[in-house]
């Protein structure tokens, strides 16, 4: 019965990894191993950056990536988040920073480090507003930003 099945070939394409909350910890998991990270172009955290920014930054750092970070007042993610900008702008490194609510598309197909504050509540971030819908038609998986991708 299974000889008729023949093994085909394929190509890993591009990779976008999208966490909430406590996610953060396996999305820095994979972006810290060899393997498949090299076909990882974005990551979307989702009020999820609690720790790791050292293994977003490294993964980052390698070019021709887009991270974004969506973080609120109370989720317990806005001391890290600030940290992680003070690195970059230590670095010299060019981020967009704004408010969620107010991202224009453009801004977001023309940068690649991304950090948006929400005023919605940390369970609210992903589906109160239409982000997830945003990022992806921004992102490498999109045939509006193939042309230009990584």
């Amino acid at each position: 019965m299974h000889s008729s099945l023949k093994k085909k070939d394929f190509a890993i394409g591009n990779m976008v990894l999208s966490a909430h909350s406590g996610g953060y910890q396996v999305v820095s998991s994979i972006l810290d191993r060899d393997g498949l990270n090299e076909h990882v172009k974005e990551v979307w955290l989702f009020d999820a950056l609690y720790a790791q920014a050292d293994k977003f930054l490294a993964w980052s750092d390698k070019g021709g990536r887009r991270f974004i970070n969506i973080y609120t007042e109370n989720g317990g993610t806005k001391g890290e988040t600030e940290q992680m900008m003070a690195t970059l702008k230590q670095r010299g490194s060019a981020f967009l920073m704004g408010r969620e609510s107010e991202m224009e598309s453009a801004r977001l197909r023309t940068n690649d480090l991304i950090f948006l504050y929400s005023d919605l509540a940390h369970n609210d971030v992903i589906d109160r507003r239409s982000t997830f819908r945003d990022f992806l038609s921004t992102s490498c998986l999109s045939e509006a930003r193939q042309d230009n991708s990584p």
